[in-house]
């Protein structure tokens, strides 16, 4: 029998009870019983108190006696109303045919008065005769907790606690009316930065930061495709001074111009103690002088930066380009970049005044080449995953200074680096890191999959290899970073020949598949990352379906 896998966006809903029973195929279905919405087992507790999901969750019910299939809806409305309807399974061509069901789709953040969110399915007869609505099943979709600080913060950087769901987060600095987006939980204060080292700019950065939830996969037109947690509480960053070389005050002595570490969520890597990081990392680096460089930049300092970041220690294949920065830190941010003086007096006028978001204007390499920064583009924010520590990363800052136009000397025609990325790696200014995903966790001491028991219940897996009876539904702990993930199955693990696939923007799925042994796994999907969105395996799971010993109703 070919293989056949419910792609996102399809539920097997089989409806399988003991004995066999009697009746007119025309009779009225009893509604079903038991709906709940669970994230990894269908044992989960449920109780009008613990409806409350960060991420979509999945569904089981009951069997109906003599059901052939079911139809299932999701709605905003507990009147299902055909306006407030957000998805239903009489959208799809297959057969609903599974006490269980998963949603395609990534819902939004909702929570109501007591629900924003209903559930609802009925069962199918045999001949099409439809039964009668279960009792609507109210759930909120909410952010479990708000942002908070995490330590030690650094100087010229704010980083925070992630949040489960969460695919990006809005920042907001004190004095800015316009805050910007991150996909990683850490962020510059580069708007504090730039032409401004006095302490009372710099000295105490005010913050706050709220989890965004974008969404993935088909939703009605209306829907909104970004939702937002709650805003937390106002935190303050306290930055030592910033060094500044040979500028004034003259009597203070200059700070050459070193790299510090990169830093994502809890993992600080350092030069001396180089480690992998899950997210994006922001970089951290001190002084602003470089006591080498080309003819006529020497014993210079500078204000402003530029972060690169190559695949081999010489720093000759580039992969990622920074904004250019006036701080120690640099981090990514989505679509914005600040814009950067175009006159030597706009640029005097911009040491009193707080920066404005745009086009950074033209920048370049020491050797003319044009660089674009990776935060005004909205894909290719993060870095590939390397196969750590034998693979990884190597970074470097470069300084940048305003080049005047050559007809026009009081224009600035460029910033332009004074040196290049190579040349300072190979004097020893680089440092390494590496970038590996968690792989998807599938389960713990059993997966995270149920299915139907002989007796024609819903069950969870008890042990590492279930057995099911009919199609097991599936699902995973998110992981950081993927937007949506992957699911194969294979009948052998080594070699691995998948025999089917699909995607999901949820973190479950139910999988048809002929009886006999299979194995399953994961990964996660980050469309940030440049060319191929694709994250890290998880483990193969094996499982087996078996025949059924029961018998189906017919009404």
């Amino acid at each position: 029998m070919p293989l056949r896998v419910i792609v996102a966006g399809t539920f097997a809903l089989l409806a399988l009870t003991v004995g066999a029973q009697t009746a007119s195929a025309a009779a009225t279905l009893t509604s079903p019983k038991g709906l709940k919405a669970f994230l990894l087992r269908v044992n989960e507790p449920d109780s009008l108190n613990s409806r409350n999901f960060p991420r979509t969750p999945a569904f089981a019910w009951k069997p109906v006696a003599g059901a052939r299939k079911y139809e299932f809806e999701l709605s905003t409305s507990e009147n299902f109303s055909e306006g407030a309807l957000i998805w239903s399974s009489a959208s799809t061509p297959l057969k609903l045919t599974s006490p269980a069901a998963t949603v395609p789709v990534s819902l939004p953040w909702m929570t109501g008065n007591p629900y924003a969110l209903y559930a609802r399915v009925r069962g199918i007869g045999p001949r099409g005769n439809a039964g009668r609505w279960s009792t609507p099943y109210g759930f909120n979709m909410r952010w479990r907790d708000r942002p908070r600080p995490l330590d030690p913060q650094f100087p010229g950087l704010v980083r925070w606690t992630p949040i489960d769901g969460a695919t990006m987060y809005e920042v907001w600095f004190k004095g800015q009316t316009t805050s910007f987006f991150t996909s990683t939980n850490v962020a510059d204060e580069r708007e504090f930065y730039l032409f401004h080292t006095q302490p009372w700019w710099i000295q105490s950065v005010d913050w706050r930061v709220r989890a965004v939830r974008k969404l993935y996969g088909e939703i009605p037109t209306g829907m909104p495709r970004v939702t937002y947690g709650a805003w937390s509480d106002w935190f303050t960053n306290v930055n030592p001074p910033f060094n500044v070389g040979f500028d004034p005050p003259y009597d203070q002595q200059p700070a050459e111009l070193g790299l510090t570490g990169t830093v994502s969520g809890d993992v600080v890597s350092t030069p001396a103690s180089p480690k992998a990081h899950e997210l994006m990392p922001a970089f951290l680096f001190s002084g602003n002088y470089r006591s080498w460089g080309q003819p006529g930049f020497l014993d210079t300092s500078t204000e402003l930066f530029h972060i690169y970041v190559f695949t081999d220690s010489e720093c000759v294949n580039r992969v990622y380009t920074s904004a250019i920065v006036g701080g120690p830190a640099y981090a990514p941010r989505i679509g914005q970049t600040l814009a950067l003086p175009g006159t030597f007096a706009a640029l005097s006028d911009a040491r009193n005044k707080w920066p404005l978001y745009g086009n950074e204007g033209s920048a370049v390499m020491w050797d003319g080449t044009k660089v674009q920064p990776a935060d005004a583009a909205l894909t290719g924010l993060d870095l590939w995953d390397t196969f750590w520590p034998s693979g990884g990363y190597y970074w470097t800052v470069v300084p940048v200074f305003p080049r005047p136009d050559p007809v026009n000397a009081t224009s600035i025609m460029e910033y332009r680096d004074i040196q290049l990325p190579e040349d300072v790696c190979r004097a020893g200014g680089s440092a390494r890191f590496g970038k590996v995903s968690k792989p998807v966790l599938v389960g713990d001491k059993a997966p995270y999959a149920s299915g139907l028991s002989p007796e024609g219940k819903l069950v969870p897996a008890r042990k590492p290899a279930p057995s099911f009876y009919g199609q097991p539904l599936v699902a995973w702990e998110p992981v950081a970073g993927a937007h949506e993930y992957e699911i194969q199955v294979s009948r052998t693990v080594s070699p691995w020949r998948t025999a089917g696939a699909l995607t999901t923007a949820a973190t479950s799925a139910i999988l048809a598949l002929p009886t006999g042994r299979w194995y399953y796994r994961v990964r996660g999907l980050n469309y940030l990352l440049p060319g191929r969105p694709e994250m890290t395996w998880s483990k193969a799971v094996r499982l087996r379906i078996a025949k059924p010993r029961f018998k189906i109703v017919n009404r």
